[in-house]
């Protein structure tokens, strides 16, 4: 065997990987791990790309090779935490992030990945702890930042949203990130500012144009705009390009409001409202409201 091969299939599967290319990426992972069988690190990485792919056996396949080469190292338990949580499968992603914390008290992912559990769980104090513990040991942590951002709209304290929201930002520009500091200018500035919020969505889609999120950015620049059908389509990019995504459900269905389609609008928002979509970020409907039918508008009401 080559003793150059793994190193090279390793690092261009690593290219591959941070070009999203997670198919030829998971080619060189394999022909890696076929020159070293035991390398966690190339079993780390392929997990990833089969998670992205939503190849979730052999995603779990691989994390539970990680942690079988090396179960006293925390990032083992990180990424097979991940892979759990990728799955839906969220007792035992808790349960690796806590294992991950015991073996590295000072590491702050895992103290974001497992407050990621609590706020999904609606645990929020529990969650809140996590991610200030987590900036407290690394004070850049654009995710931390973000994340609790996230719980800030929850509990409907916008300003300490958005505070750490732009915070994150500043830390590391991202799609998601502009996505909901522009959403929260849209519900604090009662949409005065509209077509400058369309125009700077469509700066942050360019981030990263193959994101969900950049076609959900097109899709509210559309919408606010006034272009609703053209909205709509690209809000139908976003659906394919990733999981299922409350915001999403949530533009489509202003959009299919605007168009006088109050079912389909209905169905929209129904299932925004199961994605659990945070309260604050329902407030541009309340400025169309005649374009709801009443069984929106008491999703809207009810106690998030």
């Amino acid at each position: 065997m080559d003793p150059h091969s793994f190193e090279v299939h390793y690092q261009r599967g690593m290219l591959y990987y941070h070009l999203e290319e997670f198919l030829p990426a998971v080619k060189d992972f394999t022909q890696a791990l076929a020159s070293r069988p035991r390398s966690a690190k190339a079993f780390i990485t392929r997990a990833l790309c089969y998670a992205y792919l939503k190849q979730d056996k052999q995603a779990l396949d691989d994390a539970m090779q990680v942690v079988e080469i090396d179960p006293e190292t925390a990032s083992s338990y990180l990424i097979r935490g991940q892979v759990y949580w990728y799955r839906r499968e969220y007792d035992q992603a808790l349960e690796d992030f806590n294992q991950a914390i015991t073996l590295n008290p000072t590491n702050s992912d895992a103290y974001v990945y497992r407050g990621t559990i609590y706020a999904y769980s609606g645990q929020l104090a529990l969650a809140f702890d996590d991610y200030t513990h987590a900036l407290q040991l690394d004070p850049h942590s654009p995710t931390a930042s973000y994340y609790r951002g996230c719980c800030f709209l929850r509990t409907q304290e916008l300003e300490q949203a958005r505070a750490d929201l732009q915070s994150s930002w500043n830390l590391k520009p991202d799609v998601s990130t502009g996505l909901l500091l522009n959403w929260l200018r849209l519900v604090m500035q009662n949409s005065q500012a509209s077509d400058e919020i369309a125009a700077e969505l469509e700066k942050i889609a360019m981030l990263d144009p193959r994101h969900a999120e950049a076609c959900v950015c097109r899709g509210i620049a559309l919408y606010l705009r006034e272009a609703y059908d053209e909205a709509l389509t690209k809000l139908a990019l976003a659906e394919t390009a990733g999981p299922e995504n409350e915001n999403v459900y949530f533009w489509q269905g202003m959009a299919l409001a605007a168009l006088g389609r109050r079912v389909e609008a209905d169905l929209a928002f129904s299932r925004t409202r199961d994605l659990g979509l945070p309260g604050a970020l329902w407030q541009p409907m309340l400025r169309f409201s005649g374009r709801f039918s009443l069984m929106t508008r008491a999703l809207h009401q009810c106690d998030w």
